[in-house]
């Protein structure tokens, strides 16, 4: 007696889903660094260093969260975010 939404909580969705997003995450992520980097143009001044930082971010937490698998466990406070451990 499963609920409907079983399968997007079970394995292996939420791996191949966290392990695919961080591809396209590094993918696109460095293809704005390096169009950042190669625009030599001053029209962007100190907002490239901006971008620069959040795309180095967000390539950071993508690799986390692939690797760490996170769980969500919510209640009717707030949500929780618990690794997935190996054994699991």
């Amino acid at each position: 007696d499963r609920p409907s939404y079983w399968f997007f909580i079970s394995d292996p969705f939420p791996s191949a889903f966290y392990r695919t997003t961080a591809i396209v995450s590094i993918t696109t992520n460095s293809a704005l660094i390096v169009t950042i980097l190669a625009n030599t143009a001053n029209g962007m001044g100190n907002y490239r260093y901006l971008l620069l930082c959040f795309a180095t971010g967000d390539i950071i937490s993508s690799l986390s969260h692939s690797w760490i698998s996170p769980i969500v466990h919510m209640t009717e406070h707030g949500f929780f975010f618990f690794p997935k451990h190996a054994n699991d």
